[in-house]
């Protein structure tokens, strides 16, 4: 969430800038095509039609390791689902998968590091989704490279496993701008969504 002002205030004028905060998860009760995420997204998309979308799937909130939330023995074949239901319900939107960005920890020494418990898992899925984005023909943006490099932003005994300050954040959001400026259209009002981080 700490990107999206940075977005909004870049494409003033140009597109309409819609952001969904929440998502549905992976898991609890998926019964064949009875799929929380799915039924999320047909929600969202409702409000379109998008020329461009970026994504994320909450992964700070699905991937942080708790019991019940993201299954990494089931997930490669949910996500296809998602992707594969997204690029059929809205086949003229352009999809951008944001990777999950880094799980932060500190110990005695005051000094915030990744949280290997956590980020081990994070690593994974991000390559396992990097692997599903690819085979279908969607554009990542490596918010997980740009915060592996700013851990010296985060103050000394920080307490806060996932945000960022507000230059790391203008970061992203440059990233995010420059992907969806080579999707979208240029000689009209564009629609924009964005699943907010």
């Amino acid at each position: 969430m700490g990107y999206r002002g940075f977005i909004t205030e870049h494409f003033k004028g140009r597109a309409y800038v819609d952001y969904w905060v929440g998502g549905g998860w992976f898991e609890y009760d998926v019964k064949k095509d009875d799929f929380p995420a799915l039924r999320t997204w047909d929600g969202v998309l409702s409000n379109g039609p998008y020329d461009v979308v970026s994504w994320n799937a909450m992964t700070l909130h699905m991937w942080n390791g708790a019991p019940g939330r993201c299954s990494e023995a089931n997930y490669p074949a949910n996500m296809t689902k998602v992707v594969e239901h997204l690029q059929k319900t809205a086949p003229n939107t352009k999809f951008i998968w944001i990777r999950c960005t880094p799980w932060r920890t500190t110990p005695d020494t005051g000094r915030p590091t990744v949280d290997p418990s956590k980020n081990d898992f994070i690593v994974r899925l991000n390559k396992a989704t990097d692997e599903i984005m690819a085979k279908h023909g969607i554009p990542e943006i490596d918010l997980y490279g740009l915060c592996e490099k700013k851990f010296d932003t985060v103050p000394t005994g920080s307490k806060d496993s996932v945000h960022w300050s507000r230059d790391v954040s203008r970061e992203m959001a440059e990233l995010i701008i420059k992907a969806i400026e080579e999707r979208l259209p240029k000689k009209h009002m564009g629609n924009i969504g964005g699943q907010a981080k």
